[in-house]
């Protein structure tokens, strides 16, 4: 379950007890919204799959899609070997300023960090876990955040 505060409008999801779609749908954040009934707190979630838009679900009945190598490439990381790293150029056009977005697996979590190429030194930006985090990273430093997730059983894309 992903708490409400961190979630946003256009994050890739995976939907879970659904009676229309199979388990671990995936799915992005169309609109959020909360209400209140019985003095509980809920924040419901329009979620969209391949055009179709479903009606409202709650955090409880989505999960976060765990980030992993396939992801990464994917959606355009260079995997450098042995390393278990994966670089991504941040697109500056001065071969002085380039900066990369490296994200390494450390302890079962993603270390994101910021390294300018042709330097040892890096600043990390924070440890992640799922997709949806990856998302709000590539959003706050002005890259492309449509990530493609991959069909884990015949090597389509899942289409969100």
């Amino acid at each position: 379950m992903i708490k409400s505060k961190d979630l946003r409008i256009g994050d890739l999801v995976h939907v879970n007890h659904s009676p229309i779609l199979p388990e671990e749908s995936v799915c992005t954040i169309d609109s959020i919204y909360a209400t209140t009934s019985f003095k509980t707190e809920h924040v419901n979630l329009i979620l969209t799959k391949q055009d179709w838009r479903f009606g409202t679900w709650y955090c409880n009945d989505i999960d976060g899609i765990p980030l992993d190598s396939h992801i990464l490439e994917k959606n355009g990381f260079n995997k450098i070997i042995p390393k278990k790293k994966f670089t991504k150029s941040l697109g500056d056009t001065s071969k002085f300023l380039k900066r990369c977005l490296v994200i390494e697996l450390a302890q079962n979590r993603y270390k994101v960090s910021l390294k300018h190429e042709g330097m040892s030194d890096k600043i990390t930006i924070r440890h992640i876990q799922y997709v949806h985090e990856l998302q709000h990273i590539l959003l706050a430093l002005g890259m492309d955040a449509d990530l493609k997730i991959p069909e884990k059983s015949d090597g389509k894309e899942a289409k969100p």
